[in-house]
């Protein structure tokens, strides 16, 4: 494994230990607009702090601490930190997911956030955080239960690439994990692709491809693709208005989506992502979201997938009937992941008096049966 963060290093923070590199940790924020630590801050005493607090090494230098102490009912996240020359490399979602697995006991993790920092704040959400209000203090309040991360119960994941609004058996499989990694830096498919087009109703028994038009040029990775005009999302809004005008949850869905479709971003995996993020937390699933691009690696095939589920904290791989033919679970145990294959045969929804066509995009599923739709999203 020879991603940067597999040489990480997760060390409790003693008081002994904060003293000695107090200086160095404390730099490491400088930079940080809001970045008003001090000694006085990062040594206090607190309670259980020094036993729930970490710092994290690569090799033998400090790359970032993380400062947790006990409260009554959860444990709070006071301070991440990862020092500069280490961000954007999937270190702080590493070290989140050990938090959650070293707090297990407690139930839920808290934090808060300023209500400006929008990255730190979508970066939460990705771990599966959900923003509860703001503090006394105007500081966004975010929290997430610990209890079934890995350590504490087996922490199944999904790894796929971002496709275009997937169909049911895609979200079946999310909901039968506890986190799904967005494989966006292979590279997009040649020809027609499911991360660029999904199949949606035409009448009320028959099926019609929705293509998002995306910028030709060389091969490239789906997070370097770009969409090649600004006019498809409108077009597209206005076909499902069309398809869709008269199933039970238009309005109730048309509102969820036209968010996207109103305002998308100019990227294929961003757009991608965010609807199947979108879509997933209204259905009701708590689990965390990830970026493959998060943890880069020259890992290929078996291996670059062992890599990211481990580095999510995954204990179990749960791939599709489809790959079969291409993994190998040798090296998923290699890893130290366990290596699951589920097959998911289309369940039939209620249509809004359509009769059942299997293989349609999720949007079909959710206009004619809004969330009661994941009852459809199951394995036999």
């Amino acid at each position: 494994m020879d991603a940067f963060n597999f040489g990480l290093q997760l060390e409790p923070l003693t008081r002994e230990s904060a003293e000695r590199y107090c200086d160095e940790l404390l730099a490491m924020n400088r930079d940080a607009e809001s970045g008003d630590w001090q000694r006085e801050n990062l040594l206090a005493d607190r309670v259980e702090k020094w036993q729930r607090s970490v710092v994290v090494r690569h090799g033998d230098k400090l790359v970032g601490y993380a400062i947790v102490t006990r409260r009554p009912r959860h444990a709070h996240l006071h301070h991440l930190v990862i020092a500069p020359e280490a961000r954007n490399r999937g270190i702080g979602a590493t070290v989140m997911t050990e938090l959650l697995r070293r707090n297990a006991d407690v139930g839920s993790l808290t934090l808060k956030v300023h209500p400006s920092n929008t990255a730190a704040r979508r970066f939460y959400r990705r771990l599966g955080f959900t923003e509860e209000g703001m503090s006394v203090t105007g500081y966004v309040e975010l929290t997430r239960l610990t209890t079934g991360t890995k350590g504490a119960a087996p922490f199944r994941v999904a790894v796929h690439q971002p496709n275009y609004m997937p169909w049911c058996g895609f979200f079946a499989k999310m909901l039968d994990c506890d986190a799904l990694v967005f494989l966006d830096d292979v590279q997009l498919p040649r020809g027609r692709s499911y991360v660029s087009r999904t199949k949606i109703a035409n009448g009320p028994a028959g099926e019609r491809w929705l293509t998002a038009p995306v910028r030709k040029g060389g091969l490239k990775p789906i997070n370097d693709v770009y969409f090649a005009d600004d006019q498809w999302a409108r077009s597209h809004l206005r076909t499902l208005h069309h398809v869709y005008a008269r199933s039970h949850h238009f309005r109730e869905v048309s509102e969820l989506v036209g968010e996207l479709y109103d305002g998308p971003s100019n990227k294929l995996a961003i757009f991608n992502s965010r609807a199947i993020e979108m879509i997933g937390r209204y259905l009701g699933w708590t689990g965390t979201f990830h970026r493959s691009s998060d943890y880069p690696t020259t890992l290929t095939a078996d291996r670059r997938i062992a890599q990211v589920v481990a580095a999510v904290g995954g204990s179990t791989y749960v791939s599709g009937a489809g790959a079969q033919k291409y993994q190998s679970a040798d090296v998923y145990h290699e890893a130290g992941v366990g290596f699951e294959v589920r097959a998911y045969v289309p369940v039939p929804y209620e249509r809004s008096g359509w009769p059942f066509v299997p293989g349609l995009s999720i949007l079909d599923a959710l206009f004619h049966s809004g969330s009661s739709a994941r009852a459809a999203l199951v394995y036999d």
